[in-house]
């Protein structure tokens, strides 16, 4: 009986975190990349941030070869993810080597695909 209402104490503690939306939080310390969202900057960072992002999207924009149309950049604190899609697939590896050599990245994470033609 006593194991009974033991397991019926932790179905109702796991539902009830469930409902409010409870979160470990070592779920969001193992990826740097997916928590830029989570921590809030001060006003200097965000602007550091924004100013790194905009060299990379400069550096993609006049680099020949790379059609950085529907690429976007987010920077955090030196990590830089690209987004979005390119053309071609040879300009995926060109666009994160060129990102690389931007002052003031330490990271790449490239999500870009390959759009298909018309798109």
């Amino acid at each position: 009986m006593r194991r009974y209402q033991c397991f019926r104490r932790l179905v109702g503690a796991a539902v009830t975190m469930t409902a409010l939306g409870v979160q470990m939080p070592i779920a969001h310390a193992t990826s740097p990349v997916g928590s830029f969202h989570h921590v809030k900057l001060d006003p200097a960072a965000r602007a550091a941030n924004r100013r790194l992002a905009k060299a990379v999207s400069h550096a993609l924009g006049h680099t020949p070869g790379i059609d950085a149309t529907n690429v976007t950049v987010r920077a955090r604190s030196g990590m830089v993810v690209l987004g979005g899609s390119v053309p071609d697939a040879a300009q995926i590896d060109r666009a994160t080597a060129v990102a690389r050599q931007v002052n003031g990245v330490t990271d790449v994470k490239n999500t870009l695909t390959v759009r298909e033609a018309g798109q």
